[in-house]
């Protein structure tokens, strides 16, 4: 998502306005490392899947 924003705005979207507006989205994805295992495949699933969400999210507000 975040190679495709940049290269198709015309410059509109940068690394910096990225990592600006997603600071902690990129914060959670490097914590995910740190996750426990043993919370089980189901919490950690739906963890995942509300991260994506957000992501997600995140990147068409700031093509908008």
């Amino acid at each position: 998502h975040a190679t495709h924003a940049v290269e198709t705005t015309s410059g509109q979207i940068t690394w910096a306005k990225i990592r600006d507006n997603m600071g902690d989205i990129i914060y959670r994805l490097s914590s995910m490392k740190f996750e426990d295992p043993a919370d089980g495949e189901e919490a950690l699933v739906n963890r995942y899947t509300e991260l994506q969400r957000e992501m997600e999210e995140q990147f068409r507000s700031l093509s908008d």
